[in-house]
């Protein structure tokens, strides 16, 4: 997909095609919580990353609703584990989204 080849990082994300997802069921976990606000690490330091256009109205933000990526992903990455066991199963290597245009056959 072209757009795909020229996406720029500001831009809605290019696999939108009519406000829809194209990878939708096998998108990553951080397309699922973007937006969120979540509690990353970054130089030895907290902070929260959070969209400003989904809290255009919030000025306080309880605790208990921001993610904490490090344990989600902790915990993904253990239930993945088990569940490729479980099935024997494997999952293919990370792409880039540059190449999801050959993969899904669009332009």
């Amino acid at each position: 997909m072209e757009r795909l080849a020229s996406f720029q990082s500001y831009e809605k994300c290019p696999l939108l095609y009519e406000e829809r997802c194209l990878i939708y069921e096998a998108r990553p976990i951080i397309c699922r919580t973007h937006g969120l606000p979540i509690l990353v690490f970054e130089n030895n330091e907290r902070r929260i990353d959070i969209c400003p256009k989904n809290f255009l109205k919030l000025h306080h933000l309880p605790g208990n609703a921001i993610i904490d990526i490090e344990k989600l992903n902790t915990a993904l990455t253990a239930i993945n584990a088990l569940y490729l066991k479980e099935t024997g199963s494997s999952l293919p290597e990370r792409i880039q989204i540059s190449a999801l245009g050959d993969i899904l056959g669009k332009n």
